[in-house]
């Protein structure tokens, strides 16, 4: 699914003015990803916006350590739900040396 830039801007500004959570993480010596988490807090439906880097394979994982979710995340806007109680849960991308984590807050 490809989502225009104009799209993405005019969703972003829509959904809030501020960003909430967004972080540069480096993957490798030549590599970083740029993502936004919006909103963050929330209520189970959020955005990831994949600015820059390659798409990824993401876990969701809950403070007691299970995997709540698998998610895909493409360049560009994702649109991300979770079925799960409210509390913080952890966005975790590549594996090895190369992992990052972000926190994802559920109200």
């Amino acid at each position: 699914m490809s989502v225009s830039i104009k799209t993405v801007l005019f969703v972003s500004l829509f959904i809030g003015l501020s960003v909430n959570s967004s972080a540069i993480a480096q993957t490798d010596t030549t590599a970083t990803i740029e993502l936004n988490i919006f909103p963050n807090p929330n209520r189970g439906t959020f955005y990831i916006t994949l600015v820059k880097g390659e798409p990824q394979h993401s876990q969701l994982i809950g403070m007691d350590g299970r995997i709540v979710k698998t998610i895909y995340l493409q360049t560009g806007l994702n649109y991300v739900t979770i079925d799960a109680p409210a509390g913080i849960y952890i966005l975790q991308l590549g594996d090895g040396e190369q992992l990052q984590q972000f926190k994802i807050i559920k109200k």
